[in-house]
């Protein structure tokens, strides 16, 4: 190409540096949102991954026992053992003036390799009376740092600790909803009643299997050790893939920013091309070819594109990473862990690739449509008529577009698909502009709206002469108003639908006690728990003093099972039984016992109930997959052989609408202070025992959907900035398109002046234009943006295991709708001023 093409390019930048400048804008913008969309995705990733297992990192193995200081050393030189870490673990009643709540406590490991928390404020503990808490327990207690606590328990003077420090947990979802301290390993000692520590972590030598050196240390502990994978994955609640799967939600969101960038670029050339055909018409008849035309277009847009790439994206990551440390610093933004930020390699390079690419394919058809002119139409200011079958072409291409779109999205659960159909379903809506538009300015025109006032006239005929323009200016402000509509409904939507995780799981909300619980529940504790707010009812579960179940076991021998025997009543305990509970009517000739191959009694073998007042023959075994009691018996029977029962576990149903968090930590602080429930064996779902220094069990889905909430808030506030950036992109290229719109009308604008027209006149014109882009922005937008948060809160409700809840909230949506027109009337209004003071003689001399 000749040097002086390049040249021509190059002026042409300089004379129209508004146009290059909004150009290289939107370029800088979608590469801002394509770099944050990818170093949030990894961190978003790196912050799933180490939220589910944090608190267990660099540790192989994790034994829950009370362990004497030899038995920790024999661990220690075990064969394959290459570092042990033993801390305490108990629970206790935080109490400040007005306020108790359970609280679980630590001390930090014994070897800096496991000591995995952090301090967000202040320091650790260094003496006995001194305690760090996490921001949650600072909250719930109402407190602050520098303040005072008192801890106990039933059976233990309280004691009070000054807050030294504010615990940072680095997002572990296990103890990001719960209250949560650190103490010195001594404080922690005296607090729980042992001296022993009760958890060891234990990283196991490279190449060493890992089952052989947990059966070694079971010879020591008596006890096995777990694997910590299996812990992490017990914490929510077995969810940990599709945690991981929701957290790559907001890595693929990057696909979508592509598509959102390339439409908004699309726009800009097509009001860009319209506005040099003066120019394109000037080479042309100067002898420049349709190919060094089509060059010297391409070489000007793609400069600029690539130049707002590289700015876009040195920005993006450096905005990502200096926000998210900000945010971590704001006590009510839910925020990542600061060392989750992962900058990958790609998102230095692909936003630029993708960016310029953009620019490319946006460029194509605007570029060749320009080459095309013919120099006389062009030069005499005619425009090309709209042709009906070119909008009808597009308009077919776009239907096809659409009906792949609805196959892909009918049962889109992939992101993969969702993505896909989002991206056909963007594309064909952008066919189908034209058509759309051409169809609306005609309805105008024969409802008379047009005909009642030359502006409304003119501005019709603006839509209908230059359709490439109008398309190139309505574009934008659809996919505003999309973005509004798509981020407000899919934000609260998924919250709504992670929320609905405790009605769609089979686990009684909360699950006090145990089996062995040496303790039981007085009816002063049950009337306690029955007071707490949110608590709907709590229902007893009794267990029959002195019951033992006597036949012949697997291989003949006589067996006596004193596990313990639940009065099982299906009608007094269904409101609070589990949905998915295996025994839902109970025999009076049956005893009925958990499926396992450790049974002590086969499938129908004949066995008798024996208790203190006398033994009852004739009952043959059930075995139930699923049951989480030691055995089940009917009420009758039970109470003829035993006067007296004991309540070891108490099944709590919540309110729809209750704080599950405060619920839990108040629940469990009134058991601890009671003493009862104590030194159990952890029921379904719940925390494991940790030995002899744990108090009492908690299980049921409230801990577990405390985990996961806390995860899928970590998600849904990365999307939600995500969304709130696309939102901005969006309306940025609206406006830039907007104010284009009006300066490159600059010379049609001065021949209506010369016509006559006046300035308040010519105003009135441009702001209908205006009002028409986003009256059509917001009927077309509004419901596409619906539409996509309904398809997407769908999937991400599948992919949680959930039932999709829409949460319609359209207040927001109400109040940003008039904010982004009345932004759009003010930058036109700037954009028209030149238009409207400028003398009509010296725009005409202007070279466009």
């Amino acid at each position: 190409m000749p040097t002086s093409l390049f040249a021509t390019a190059w002026a042409e930048v300089r004379a129209h540096r508004t146009r290059s400048l909004a150009l290289v804008l939107v370029a800088v913008l979608g590469a801002v949102l394509i770099s944050a969309a990818l170093v949030l995705g990894a961190s978003m990733q790196r912050a799933v991954d180490q939220g589910i297992g944090v608190d267990v990192e660099n540790a192989d193995l994790i034994l829950e026992a009370g362990l004497s200081t030899s038995q920790v050393k024999e661990i220690a030189g075990t064969d394959g053992v290459e570092v042990v870490g033993t801390h305490v673990r108990t629970r206790a009643v935080a109490q400040v003036v007005g306020v108790t709540r359970g609280i679980l406590i630590d001390s930090q490991s014994s070897s800096d390799e496991f000591r995995w928390q952090r301090w967000s404020r202040g320091r650790a503990p260094a003496a006995p009376t001194e305690i760090a808490l996490t921001r949650h327990a600072l909250d719930q207690l109402r407190i602050h740092v520098g303040d005072e606590v008192a801890l106990g328990r039933a059976g233990t003077e309280r004691t009070n600790f000054r807050v030294v420090g504010e615990v940072d947990t680095r997002g572990s979802f296990r103890h990001a909803a719960i209250a949560y301290g650190i103490l010195t390993p001594d404080a922690a000692h005296e607090l729980s009643g042992s001296r022993r520590d009760n958890v060891a972590l234990v990283s196991v030598d490279a190449g060493a299997d890992r089952d052989a050196v947990a059966d070694r240390i079971e010879t020591v502990a008596s006890v096995k050790p777990r694997a910590t994978a299996d812990l992490a994955r017990a914490g929510v609640g077995g969810q940990a893939e599709r945690l991981a799967d929701l957290a790559s939600v907001v890595k693929a969101f990057a696909a979508t920013a592509v598509v959102v960038v390339g439409l908004l670029l699309l726009a800009l050339c097509l009001i860009s091309m319209e506005s040099r055909r003066r120019a394109v018409a000037l080479l042309r008849s100067a002898g420049a070819s349709r190919a060094q035309v089509l060059l010297g277009v391409a070489f000007e847009t793609l400069v600029l594109g690539l130049t707002g790439a590289v700015l876009g994206t040195l920005l993006g990551v450096l905005v990502v990473r200096g926000l998210v440390p900000a945010a971590a610093q704001v006590s009510f933004l839910p925020a990542l862990p600061p060392d989750a930020v992962t900058v990958p390699g790609g998102a230095w390079v692909w936003p630029v690739v993708v960016t310029v690419a953009a620019v490319a394919v946006a460029l194509l058809v605007p570029a060749i449509l320009a080459s095309s002119v013919r120099p006389a139409r062009a030069m005499r200011e005619v425009a090309a008529p709209f042709s009906t079958r070119a909008a009808i072409i597009s308009a077919g291409l776009g239907a096809v577009l659409l009906a792949g779109a609805g196959f892909l999205l009918a049962d889109a659960v992939a992101a993969t698909a969702l993505i896909a159909g989002a991206v056909l379903l963007l594309a064909g809506m952008a066919l189908l502009l034209p058509l759309l538009i051409a169809r609306i300015a005609t309805v105008l025109q024969r409802l008379g709206f047009v005909r009642r006032d030359a502006g409304r006239s003119l501005a019709a005929g603006w839509i209908l002469e230059r359709p490439g323009r109008a398309v190139g200016e309505v574009l934008p402000a659809v996919l505003a108003f999309a973005l509004i509509a798509f981020s407000w409904l899919v934000v609260g939507s998924v919250n709504e639908s992670a929320t609905s995780r405790l009605s769609a799981t089979g686990q009684a909300d909360l699950v006090l006690g145990s089996p062995t619980a040496a303790v039981p529940l007085g009816q002063d504790t049950l009337d306690a728990l029955a007071g707490v707010d949110g608590v709907d009812q709590v229902t007893p579960v009794p267990f029959g003093q002195k019951v033992s179940i006597i036949g012949r076991g697997v291989d003949g021998k006589k067996v006596k099972f004193t596990g313990g025997t639940v009065a099982g009543d299906v009608a007094e305990l269904d409101r609070s039984l589990p949905s998915d509970f295996p025994v839902r009517t109970i025999e009076e000739d049956r005893i009925y016992l958990p499926a396992s191959p450790d049974s002590p009694f086969a499938e129908g073998a004949k066995v008798s109930l024996k208790g203190p007042d006398r033994t009852l023959e004739g009952f043959r075994v059930v075995h139930v997959d699923g049951l989480d009691l030691p055995s089940v018996a009917s009420v009758d029977p039970v109470f003829q052989v035993t006067e007296f029962n004991d309540i070891r576990m108490a099944w709590l149903s919540l309110d729809p609408g209750a704080d599950r968090s405060r619920v839990l930590e108040e629940v469990t602080g009134i058991v601890l202070q009671s003493g009862e429930l104590s030194n159990g064996a952890s029921p379904r779902g719940g925390v494991q025992p940790v030995g002899t220094a744990e108090v009492v069990a908690v299980g049921g889905s409230v801990p577990i959907d405390l985990s996961i909430a806390a995860a899928v808030g970590l998600v849904g506030a990365a999307a939600s900035g995500l969304f709130l950036l696309a939102v901005l992109v969006a309306v940025a290229g609206m406006l830039c398109a907007g104010w284009l719109g009006i300066r490159g009308r600059l010379r049609e604008q001065a021949m209506l002046r010369a016509l006559g027209l006046e300035r308040p006149g010519l105003r009135h014109l441009l702001m209908l234009r205006v009002l028409l882009t986003g009256v059509i922005g917001v009927l077309v937008g509004l419901p596409l943006g619906a539409a996509l948060a309904v398809l997407t809160t769908r999937a991400v409700a599948a992919s949680l295991g959930v039932t999709t809840e829409l949460s319609v909230t359209w207040l927001p949506i109400v109040v940003l709708v008039p904010l982004v027109l009345m932004a759009l009337r003010i930058v036109s209004a700037t954009a028209m001023d030149r238009p409207s003071y400028v003398r009509p003689a010296r725009v005409l001399a202007e070279e466009m």
